[in-house]
This record gives structure tokens, C-alpha cells and sequence, in this order.
């Protein structure tokens, strides 16, 4: 395999006693470049290449190159999906904000998960793409799930006012979460 990044300091850490995640990405690079199954891989194919890489440098320099890309949550998938991306994405471009968006877009198309927009600027993404409703916090900004059945008659009431075809629908509550209030109470 040609090394994209060379990683001596991060070697280091194949030769203790332990298993080290350098060994797991790097036999991820090693794949990805044979690509011997013919993936369509829908993270560029050289990303663990440059994930090693931008760990490398972070190591060699004593400070961080990993920046946070503001909570990008998914609701769904465990706590969450914390956007991080490189602050040098001229040498580490597979790691870069843009590409966290355009995972996260590609889970939209391939219909795993829904972009959500609440009218505040910022792209919401949620893995439960069954027709379900949202809280949204006007003082914190917290999505919250509501535990509530759809609301079937309202795509019929819709049909009765349109000469086209209702779909569906989405519905999203606007106030004050239980937290903000209980802060306020204080």
C-alpha cells in the first residue's frame, strides 16, 4: 500500500501490549485502496488515510487539528453524531466539514435518516424517518420526539383544500421544554 501520510510517531503505538486502533485504520486503508469486493464506498475510499494522517500531525504538534463542526446530532443513532473535521482540509480533504454534510445528505437519499428544518438557519438530521412529530425548544433549541399518534385526518382535510396530491405531512411544536421551564421557575 502507498502511504498517503507517513505516520512514524502514530507506529509507535502498534508496539505495545495492547490492540491499537492505528493497526484497525490502517488495515481500513489497506482495503479500501485494493477494494478487492468493488465497493462503492459512500465515505471517500481514502478517508482513513487521511484520518491517520491528521492524527499524526496532531501528535507531532502537541495540539489538535480536529475541530468541532457544531453538534450535527443524529437523533437515532446512539447519543448522537458529533461533527468533527480537520482545520487543514487542503491536506486532509476526505476529513473535512463538507464531507460530514455530505454523509450525513447521503443517509437522506439512501433514506436512513430525515433533514429536518425548524426555521432556525440550521439543518436538523433524525434517524427515524417514520411520520412522527417534533418539540422544539424556542429557548434552548432542544428536538424533542413526541410520543403521539399521526395525525391521519389532517392529509385528508389537506386533500379536501388541493386540487393536487397530499403525500404527507410534517408538524413540528414550538415552546418552552420542561428544562427551560423548570430554569425559569428558579
Amino acid at each position: 500500500m502507498a502511504i498517503k501520510h507517513p505516520t512514524p510517531l502514530l507506529d509507535q503505538l502498534e508496539t505495545g501490549p495492547w490492540p491499537s486502533f492505528v493497526s484497525d485504520i490502517k488495515q481500513e486503508a489497506e482495503y479500501r485502496a485494493a477494494n478487492p469486493d468493488n465497493v462503492e464506498f459512500q465515505v471517500p475510499a481514502d478517508a482513513p488515510d487521511d484520518l491517520l494522517g491528521v492524527l499524526e500531525l496532531s501528535y507531532k504538534e502537541g495540539e489538535t487539528h480536529w475541530k468541532h463542526g457544531g453538534i450535527v446530532g443524529v437523533k437515532g443513532y446512539g447519543g448522537g453524531v458529533i461533527g468533527r473535521y480537520t482545520d487543514m482540509p487542503e491536506e486532509f480533504p476526505n476529513i473535512s466539514l463538507g464531507t460530514v454534510y455530505r454523509n450525513l445528505n447521503l443517509l437522506v437519499e439512501l433514506g436512513e435518516a430525515q433533514k429536518l428544518a425548524f426555521g432556525d438557519g440550521k439543518d436538523h438530521f433524525d434517524a427515524d424517518t417514520s411520520l412522527h412529530y417534533h418539540f422544539v425548544c424556542r429557548s434552548c433549541g432542544a428536538v424533542i420526539d413526541l410520543p403521539m399518534e399521526p395525525l391521519s385526518a389532517i392529509d385528508q382535510k389537506a386533500q379536501a383544500c388541493t386540487a393536487g396530491q397530499v403525500e404527507d405531512h410534517t408538524v413540528f411544536f414550538f415552546g418552552r421544554c420542561a428544562d427551560c421551564l423548570k430554569k425559569e421557575s428558579h
